[in-house]
């Protein structure tokens, strides 16, 4: 068996025909899917049964409700391929990937230096280009990839290396549950190679989504895992680290403007509060806010959080 495919899902009947068929289309046969029923309470448990039903290659896992850093370690377990993929239920893989892998049998990591992703609100898709190649000397590949796209998506996995590194998904955390995993693997990968193929369609602002969910619990738990990254890269001979350094701190930044919208008085002291323990990382010369600092002693530290919220819409809107 060549490649694993996880799709952990909870309650996905409306997306995960589209995430199987996704691998289906690949035309390269021999793989297995890995779908992992997170006590959903739709149709989506009768659903991967069917597909059980139907080929011998699809293994279902039901459990109780757990976060999604569990589920894939569930079926990480179960897993049997040469190489693991990670997929998402609401996500597809992109057509081709299966086969441009197999050129690269043998490195621990496959990724690619291209990020495809559909946004659900204006129909339009958008292709983000990384800069490295196969090329690109291995420390500094592995650097921009994790500063390109931290995730489990964006590559397949030798599950052997997987297994030696020990190294599983946090399964407490909510949100940002797979950026520590996949730096960390990055760091110690000592084969990476780049396609120069999109793998994955990452689906953005779809209804029902988590990553549509900003609670604070959602908020607190990507400042917690940005936290742990931005003491984990200090520990590596990355070239250029200051390019992975910089992206955290500045996406330390953004949920810390999060955090200053909460409007729940107690829920808005938690998260208040461990920003202000964590100045350290905005102080910092990776962060854009150090230059605006100043201002904190005149307006109050979560005024300053909302005038950043404030520009980060400016920049990233199309108004």
């Amino acid at each position: 068996m060549m490649f694993s495919v996880v799709i952990p899902v909870y309650n996905g009947e409306d997306t995960l025909a589209q995430a199987v068929e996704s691998v289906y289309r690949q035309q390269y046969e021999e793989f297995e899917i890995v779908l992992v029923d997170d006590g959903s309470t739709d149709s989506t448990p009768a659903l991967c049964d069917g597909y059980a039903e139907k080929d011998s290659r699809v293994k279902v896992i039901h459990q109780k409700n757990c976060y999604l850093g569990a589920s894939r370690n569930r079926g990480l377990e179960r897993a049997e391929g040469k190489y693991v993929f990670f997929l998402d239920a609401d996500d597809v893989l992109c057509d081709g990937v299966f086969e441009a892998c197999v050129a690269y049998d043998g490195a621990d990591v496959i990724c690619s230096n291209r990020f495809y992703t559909l946004d659900m609100r204006t129909g339009c898709s958008e292709i983000k280009q990384g800069d490295f190649h196969n090329d690109t000397p291995l420390k500094q590949l592995n650097t921009k990839l994790a500063a390109f796209s931290p995730y489990t998506a964006q590559s397949a996995y030798r599950r052997e290396f997987l297994l030696e590194q020990g190294v599983f998904f946090e399964e407490k955390r909510i949100n940002s549950e797979d950026r520590v995993w996949t730096v960390k693997l990055l760091q110690r990968s000592n084969d990476t190679k780049v396609l120069e193929q999109p793998v994955y369609r990452y689906t953005a602002h779809r209804n029902g989504s988590l990553m549509n969910r900003m609670t604070s619990a959602y908020i607190l738990d990507s400042l917690r895992a940005l936290e742990e990254l931005y003491l984990e890269v200090d520990t590596y001979d990355y070239e250029p680290v200051s390019i992975l350094k910089k992206k955290i701190a500045n996406e330390f930044l953004c949920f810390c403007a999060c955090a200053a919208l909460v409007r729940e008085k107690e829920l808005s002291a938690l998260l208040m509060e461990y920003v202000r323990e964590h100045l350290w990382i905005l102080g910092s010369k990776d962060c854009s806010a150090r230059t605006f600092l100043w201002l904190r002693r005149i307006i109050g530290l979560k005024n300053l959080l909302r005038l950043c919220n404030a520009v980060f819409l400016h920049y990233t809107t199309d108004q």
